[in-house]
């Protein structure tokens, strides 16, 4: 009935993906326009603190595999943790894998879904805190800057996702995706452009084993996700789409000067 009553009485919604708008047309909601989040470069323009890698205690020479996803519904951790184990049975090269699963207001011991990440880990002969790593999410700022320029790819395994804010962090810092093949990660994902896609445990160790093997493969798509992301989604082209979309919504001339003004300063303080 909410949904109902919000359909009467919109004259646009706004989605991040094509994914969302598809799922609202289908709800029987019509005027919706898709328009990309953007991101600014401040993430990556932060020094690293290397106290936030000696916390984890990272092998100086694994490569660390970075899955930045909480552990909910939403998420498939599970294949991740498991293809991780397939993965270190394949590969004499050290590899850490490090998911921000642990609740952040929950103790980790009382936590029964990282108790099964848990066990699960073992049971596929992972060491914790050797082979795979799990910690609660990183603060924005320093720290999750610090992981991103350590990380040798990042993956994410979303079984449902609205948009994908965590791949385009990914492209700002140049490296590699892995990503489910569903929803909005199909919107942002070309599969061997600007990052790779996998839809099983199998498919998924493949493309682990492919970036942790080839470093030209991992060139070409690290630079086809900064290059997506100068492209698409920036806070400046995000911005322009909303200043258009407000434009067209508008009565004339009531976009007056200081509408003007708002825009040029939002652009010119991205």
């Amino acid at each position: 009935m909410e949904a109902i009553r919000l359909k009467n009485c919109l004259d646009r919604i706004v989605v991040p993906s094509k994914a969302s708008a598809t799922i609202l047309r289908e709800q029987g909601f019509n005027n919706i326009s898709v328009i990309p989040h953007g991101i600014t470069p401040y993430l990556r323009s932060l020094d690293s603190d290397e106290s936030t890698l000696a916390t984890l205690n990272l092998p100086s020479d694994a490569e660390l595999i970075f899955c930045p996803c909480r552990n909910d519904e939403h998420k498939d951790l599970l294949v991740l943790v498991k293809a991780a184990g397939d993965l270190h049975e394949q590969i004499n090269k050290p590899t850490v894998f490090l998911l921000t699963s642990n609740p952040e207001d929950i103790d980790p011991s009382q936590a029964l879904e990282l108790l099964d990440l848990r066990t699960i880990a073992a049971n596929h002969r992972l060491t914790e805190g050797k082979d795979i790593i799990f910690t609660t999410p990183f603060q924005w700022g320093v720290p999750l800057a610090t992981v991103y320029r350590r990380a040798k790819a990042v993956v994410v395994p979303s079984i449902h996702e609205s948009f994908g804010q965590n791949v385009l962090d990914a492209f700002l810092f140049e490296k590699p995706v892995i990503a489910s093949h569903s929803a909005a990660l199909k919107d942002l994902i070309t599969h061997e452009d600007n990052g790779l896609h996998f839809d099983s445990r199998a498919t998924l160790v493949f493309q682990l084993r492919r970036l942790l093997e080839d470093d030209s493969l991992c060139a070409q798509v690290a630079a086809g996700g900064k290059r997506s992301l100068d492209l698409h989604y920036t806070l400046e082209s995000m911005i322009k789409s909303y200043d258009a979309l407000y434009r067209s919504l508008l009565e004339p001339g009531q976009c007056d000067e200081r509408f003007d003004s708002l825009i040029c300063n939002l652009i010119e303080t991205r």
